[in-house]
């Protein structure tokens, strides 16, 4: 929820073929939006939180989404069909 969080915390994450790894976040949860650029959004993603045990998930594109993205970035470029919430271990 955007109003919980205060200042402009740290997220610092690598993404490299179908895996996403947070190396350091200020935050206790994220969310990570995703285009098809970006991954294979048909296939699993490996998701990894610092030195936790990797889990997959699945990334649904949703309308919802790419409506929303839109009409907070103003421009195509900055629409991402995926929204994927994550949780620190």
């Amino acid at each position: 929820d955007p109003e919980l969080v205060k200042g402009r915390p740290l997220v610092v994450a690598t993404m490299k073929n179908q895996s996403i790894t947070i190396e350091h976040s200020d935050l206790d949860r994220i969310t990570i939006r995703l285009t098809d650029e970006m991954l294979d959004l048909d296939q699993p993603i490996e998701l990894v939180w610092g030195d936790s045990k990797p889990v997959s998930v699945k990334g649904e594109r949703r309308i919802a989404t790419l409506a929303k993205t839109l009409a907070e970035r103003g421009e195509r470029p900055g629409m991402y069909s995926v929204e994927v919430e994550v949780s620190k271990p």
